[in-house]
């Protein structure tokens, strides 16, 4: 704790052949030109990752803040994930594979930005899930809010500009007319009817309402079909995850030969050196 009261984090800063750590931050961090990384005493040993996979386009903050610690939280799970079997600190671990492991979460934050620049319509929800808002508008009086007042809230500016882009607020006008229609036979649509309908369908989660809200199928066939094609999902991802893990098993691998090797011709050249220093020792002698 610094004098006065106010509280300093070292800042996650990057150089070109480790990661290293400084006090105090002097400026933003930007996954485009620095990457973000820990010091050589930390161990590699992290919570896991925040519940939001999205790259945030806030700036990190001075002081002690919520974004502080899930930049943190980020950058030692990619080390974890790119780390060799069986390492323990980050003193251990070799220049190379730090310079691996380094190119591996730049190119990931690449990745990530490029995808984020996709998205059509973003919203202001931040990393809380969209079950977390809607909780919160909700009121003894009124009850649950609709999905139109839960799409407004998450895609408003949060200066209170307006919506966020046109399509937004087209997506909005969509939802209303939507849940002003009913029948007599089914009442009013459901939200996540009016969320399909509106932002589109995915097959793990609801657009709008998060991963906590599963698609409703049609059928029982219709679900097993479902079930079947996301077994096989998983078991594709199970089978690159363990691909993936087998190349990189084979990269630190074919890196640690290279420093065995590397460490033998030096035992040589000191030999060399040391029996040199004795051959002119006798003729000086």
């Amino acid at each position: 704790m610094a004098i006065g009261g106010k509280c300093q984090r070292s800042a996650l800063t990057v150089s070109s052949n480790h990661l290293e750590t400084s006090q105090p931050m002097q400026s933003t961090l930007s996954t485009t030109s620095r990457a973000p990384t820990v010091s050589a005493e930390t161990p590699i040993t992290s919570p896991g990752l925040a519940q939001s996979s999205v790259a945030s386009t806030t700036p990190a903050k001075r002081g002690c803040g919520k974004s502080r610690r899930v930049i943190f939280a980020k950058v030692q799970g990619n080390v974890r994930m790119h780390a060799p079997f069986g390492t323990s600190t980050w003193a251990k671990v070799s220049n190379s594979i730090k310079e691996y492991i380094r190119e591996r979460v730049l190119e990931r934050s690449r990745i990530n930005t490029t995808n984020r620049a996709k998205l059509k319509v973003h919203h202001t929800g931040g990393s809380r899930p969209f079950v977390w808002h809607r909780k919160k508008l909700q009121d003894p009086e009124i009850g649950t809010p609709t999905a139109a007042d839960l799409y407004s809230k998450t895609h408003h500016k949060k200066n209170g500009e307006g919506w966020v882009s046109d399509v937004a607020r087209e997506n909005y006008e969509k939802m209303v007319e939507i849940q002003s229609q009913s029948t007599t036979e089914s009442g009013a649509p459901k939200d996540i009817d009016i969320f399909t309908q509106v932002l589109g369908t995915r097959s793990d989660y609801v657009r709008g309402l998060g991963r906590s809200m599963k698609p409703i199928a049609a059928s029982s066939s219709t679900m097993s079909i479902q079930r079947d094609s996301e077994l096989v999902r998983e078991l594709e991802a199970a089978k690159a995850t363990i691909e993936e893990l087998k190349s990189r098993q084979s990269e630190y691998d074919n890196l640690k030969n290279q420093q065995v090797q590397m460490q033998e011709a030096q035992r040589q050249i000191q030999e060399q050196l040391q029996l040199l220093k004795a051959q002119f020792a006798q003729r000086d002698s």
